[in-house]
């Protein structure tokens, strides 16, 4: 008999880095919504392009604002598809740099 777990670990392992480093940014996003009021809050890193973090929705590189902002609310950036689009996220700037996001792995070109 199959069991959740079970399930999952097969999932996981036919994921590679990067599809397991958006699952669970995912599950990060959407766990802090459901702890504030469906509004999630989002760690990101102050740049010379202002606030940035990388969104695992739209596997993009969100910016907003200057460098010199405190955070907060903020419009999504997001493509209209993502669960983020609609309500926006409260932007939370860390000390230092985000861990880079694994990169993700192209498919092979047919010659």
């Amino acid at each position: 008999m199959t069991t959740p777990i079970d399930e999952l670990r097969t999932m996981l392992a036919g994921m590679d880095e990067y599809e397991r480093y958006r699952l669970m940014r995912r599950m990060e996003i959407e766990q802090s919504a459901s702890e504030n009021d469906g509004t999630p809050i989002i760690e990101c890193e102050r740049t010379p392009s202002g606030l940035a973090f990388d969104c695992p929705y739209c596997e993009v590189r969100h910016f907003h604002s200057l460098q010199d902002d405190p955070g907060g609310h903020r419009a999504a950036h997001c493509k209209p598809d993502s669960p983020l689009h609609n309500g926006g996220y409260i932007l939370l700037p860390i000390e230092g740099k985000l861990p880079p996001a694994p990169v993700k792995r192209r498919g092979r070109r047919a010659r």
